[in-house]
């Protein structure tokens, strides 16, 4: 940073899940962990703090943890809320805590009981993509489809172009 300083960062897990059924889910799991070694802070965001509550043959296979929901209910077990402690070093102790986060990384985050300090809806938190047009097709990556040359073809309605080089 260009005020001298340093971020250690230990990234959380990402896992796949229900690949043998038809609802696949990509969710964290696990510990991300910010120490700011210049201000003495440490930040370690648990994603999915009531996996536990999920798991074995009860959580597992009866309700999957989450109870009886009416409809248009949210469990309390799901998959994206997280907790995070914000402690002083050396953050060995809940003594160190110095604030407490909850929340959902799909929803809204909230620290000490207070209001979110940020929520889904807030204006600028949802990005805005832009398809870009006319010369400006260096902002796509090599890899998007739009890139193949069929598709090329395609936006410009040019059919026996798009028809002679599909893949």
């Amino acid at each position: 940073m260009p005020c001298g300083t340093v971020y250690d960062i230990q990234t959380a897990c990402g896992e796949v899940t229900g690949i043998m059924t038809t609802q696949k889910r990509f969710i964290f799991s696990g510990n991300l962990v910010i120490t700011d070694k210049a201000n003495g802070l440490e930040a370690k965001v648990h994603f999915d703090p009531n996996e536990s509550k999920r798991r074995g043959y009860f959580g597992g296979w009866v309700g999957g943890g989450h109870g009886k929901l009416k409809e248009g209910e949210l469990s309390e077990n799901r998959e994206d809320l997280v907790v995070v402690k914000i402690s002083k070093l050396p953050a060995k102790s809940e003594k160190d805590v110095v604030s407490t986060g909850t929340g959902s990384y799909l929803e809204k985050l909230s620290f000490d009981g207070k209001e979110p300090i940020w929520h889904i809806n807030m204006q600028n938190t949802k990005t805005q993509f832009l398809k870009p047009t006319g010369d400006q097709h260096h902002l796509l990556l090599i890899s998007d489809s739009a890139c193949r040359p069929d598709a090329i073809a395609i936006s410009k309605q040019n059919w026996e172009e798009a028809e002679k080089t599909k893949h």
